[in-house]
């Protein structure tokens, strides 16, 4: 019976990065011999931040939430388009002449 051996490209290449390290062709730190392992580790983690936060927002945008900044709650109105503070008072970002 044969076993077959499934490697991917990123673990094919941390195989060659190790082996180019033990055998001194690389005086790279093992952090970067071992990126392929780690990296695709942290580009998962980075891609369900993002889609996280694009949740957030949507569901803000669906909801018509308010969101809180350091210096105060602020509403935006998606109808009228127009930011509000925490008295209703619309903020205007525009310079006056």
């Amino acid at each position: 019976m044969e076993k077959k051996i499934n490697l991917d490209f990123l673990s094919l290449l941390c195989l060659i990065f190790i082996t180019l390290k033990l055998c001194k062709v690389i005086a790279w730190s093992w952090l970067w011999v071992l990126a392929p392992l780690w990296g695709q580790i942290a580009l998962m983690l980075l891609i369900l931040l993002f889609q996280e936060i694009q949740k957030f927002f949507y569901k803000c945008r669906l909801h018509n939430e308010s969101w809180t900044p350091a210096n105060g709650k602020i509403h935006w109105d998606y109808k009228t388009k127009q930011m509000y503070d925490d008295n209703g008072n619309v903020i205007n970002n525009e310079e006056d002449d």
